[in-house]
């Protein structure tokens, strides 16, 4: 579409980070006195939703509530009531910027990854995941007249991280599915994109990631040990690290324990003079490790080291695991059981929580 330079709409674009101009050309061009005549003609009851936990920050988003205060009461001014819709991090905030009587709704924070949609004045929450725990395929129904919260009907599967839009009195929601066994190594790395970004990693590298998808106990040991010592472009011989931690050989899965065993052959002693080694080598451990094979005919894992950590590191750790979704699974491998083993961990050193390892070397 072509927007005149001095509209409303080419102010709005103008400093448009978010890609949004992108979408621009399948509006019209007046598409905020189109949206602006629309309202007019339909004066009732909005409901106006704002507000997200930034998990990086810890803290609530700032922009967004005060812009929406702002739509709410021009709205109020047009003869509109104005319902606003947030959090429990927020409620309080947008109680001061929108004045102690604007009708406030703390939706509980019950899980993440759900959508929310308006549709005939009912509003409306679909989906998502509690923190730890598998998608839901359940709905939400804010109700204006009673002020109350319902549940709905169920949608067909759980989902996550999915969208949805209103159109011609409609509303519509998707996502990408992924079926059965059809994840791809590009879904393995899109997801460790998201994770070393969240945690501004400065470098990770993907052993033979190039090669067709295949577990990595039928690649030679050899070919893995050289890449560890020196082929990787974060080999042991190029970054030179002080610590190294790798999986516990009393891991459930083939691919850790073949990890684990690849890693002590490359990180064993060798003559410093010309080889470097790692101070501090030690091994970790997982929740479907514990659970399982703590107890095992081959031995267990032992803890000589412990990290104190707090509930927002733990929760943050919980947040970061959720986001390798094709790998995440209800049970062991989900929030609730590495809550359960750090307090474990946590109530072997006398603190709330805790995370374990086992020192393999160790030099000063």
């Amino acid at each position: 579409m072509n927007i005149n330079s001095h509209s409303i709409e080419s102010v709005i674009l103008s400093n448009d980070k978010r890609g949004v101009s992108e979408i621009s050309h399948h509006l019209a061009p007046n598409f905020c006195e189109t949206a602006a005549r629309f309202a007019l003609a339909n004066r009732g009851h909005a409901l106006i939703v704002t507000g997200f936990y930034i998990a990086s920050a810890k803290a609530a988003e700032t922009d967004g509530p005060p812009g929406a205060v702002a739509i709410g009461n021009a709205l109020k001014h047009l003869g509109f009531s104005v319902t606003y819709v947030s959090d429990l991090y927020l409620s309080r905030l947008l109680s001061d910027f929108a004045g102690k009587d604007s009708r406030i709704i703390d939706f509980p924070i019950t899980n993440h990854e759900g959508v929310g949609f308006q549709l005939n004045d009912i509003g409306y929450v679909t989906g998502g995941a509690p923190v730890g725990g598998s998608r839901l395929n359940r709905s939400w129904v804010y109700l204006p007249s009673t002020d109350t919260w319902e549940e709905g009907d169920s949608i067909i599967e759980g989902r996550g991280w999915h969208f949805s839009f209103v159109l011609n009195g409609k509303a519509y929601i998707g996502y990408k599915k992924i079926e059965g066994n059809r994840i791809t190594k590009e879904d393995w790395k899109d997801e460790l994109t998201k994770v070393v970004g969240q945690l501004k990693i400065d470098d990770y590298d993907i052993a033979f990631f190039d090669d067709e998808m295949q577990h990595i106990d039928t690649k030679p040991q050899q070919e893995l040990i050289e890449h560890i010592e020196s082929k990787s472009k974060i080999s042991i011989s190029k970054i030179k690290p002080t610590i190294v931690a790798i999986p516990t050989i009393f891991s459930t899965h083939q691919d850790h324990t073949y990890a684990y065993k690849v890693s002590i052959s490359a990180l064993r002693p060798h003559p410093q003079k010309t080889t470097h080694m790692p101070r501090l080598v030690l091994s970790y451990e997982s929740p479907e490790y514990y659970f399982w094979s703590a107890y095992s005919e081959f031995g267990k894992f032992l803890p000589n080291f412990y990290l104190n950590i707090s509930k927002n590191n733990l929760d943050e750790k919980i947040n970061v695991l959720n986001m390798y979704s094709t790998q995440m699974r209800e049970g062991q491998r989900g929030g609730e059981s590495l809550i359960s083993l750090a307090r474990i961990r946590g109530n072997e050193i006398g603190l709330d929580y805790a995370e374990a390892f086992h020192i393999h070397r160790l030099y000063m």
